[in-house]
């Protein structure tokens, strides 16, 4: 008999894929049995969606996030019709995220709005955090890694998602946010 050595077992990896534009107000309508079955074409496996918002765990042995993000991007072109930016983290980088979190010393009111925003690829905006908006509706608190925390405070007459627009102007438009509930609710699905 042969001695095997040094075989490595292949094993999953737990990763969340945040996509951008799906079931937003103006955005085209996705049912989220249909984005799991287009996620297990792939390969993916304990596939689960999170909410309506285009938040979905998945598992698989494939270890470069790129390849991961063009086999969505990919697929869901291919099923849907039309192109849907993907972000993807591995959960372990969602554990890093909520540790950092630098929203505790907020005071939440029913006019404030905790956003995580995922990019796709390293900042080079030269934006030094904390940084308020000129009409003090958003502050934009820390940016770690590829991640951007930030407050926005719904005032009265004022569009909210004013810092969306800024967001993609400094940042491109390879990125899409996440309200901190429904990213911690995502975290929370994957423990």
């Amino acid at each position: 008999m042969d001695k095997i050595e040094n075989i490595k077992k292949i094993t999953a990896t737990t990763y969340a894929a945040f996509l951008r534009g799906i079931n937003n107000i103006g955005s085209k309508t996705v049912k989220m049995d249909e984005l799991k079955k287009i996620f297990e074409t792939i390969g993916f496996k304990n596939v689960r969606s999170i909410l309506a918002s285009g938040n979905i765990i998945f598992e698989t042995t494939i270890s470069n996030t790129h390849i991961i993000v063009a086999k969505i991007e990919k697929q869901l072109a291919k099923k849907l019709g039309y192109e849907v930016k993907a972000v993807v983290r591995t959960a372990d980088e969602l554990y890093s995220l909520v540790k950092s979190n630098p929203f505790t010393k907020i005071k939440l009111t029913p006019q404030t709005k905790l956003l995580l925003t995922f990019l796709s690829e390293k900042p080079t905006s030269r934006l030094n955090p904390p940084y308020e908006s000129p009409d003090k509706d958003f502050i934009i608190l820390k940016i770690t890694g590829n991640e951007i925390y930030s407050v926005v405070k719904l005032l009265p007459n004022k569009r909210p998602y004013r810092i969306i627009i800024f967001l993609e102007k400094e940042f491109g438009n390879k990125i899409t946010n996440r309200s901190w509930t429904t990213f911690f609710k995502t975290v929370n699905a994957i423990r």
